[in-house]
């Protein structure tokens, strides 16, 4: 997740993330968070049949979201 993180933070050009169906689970959304708040290219972050993402992460993706929209 780390190497992803640093990846979408160095690109420029990247709007659309669908890391479904990955078994990507909460430590892992922590993991990527401080890599996704203030990216701006981001249009769509696709975690869909991650069944290991639960109600904890919730908190986390709604920073996401705050942070996007209060930038714009």
């Amino acid at each position: 997740m780390e190497s992803l993180g640093e990846f979408i933070q160095s690109s420029k050009t990247i709007e659309i993330i669908d890391i479904g169906d990955n078994k990507i689970t909460d430590k892992g959304i922590e993991i990527l968070l401080p890599y996704l708040i203030g990216n701006i290219t981001i249009k769509y972050l696709g975690i869909s049949f991650n069944k290991g993402i639960t109600d904890k992460s919730i908190p986390l993706l709604n920073e996401i979201i705050h942070h996007e929209f209060t930038n714009i």
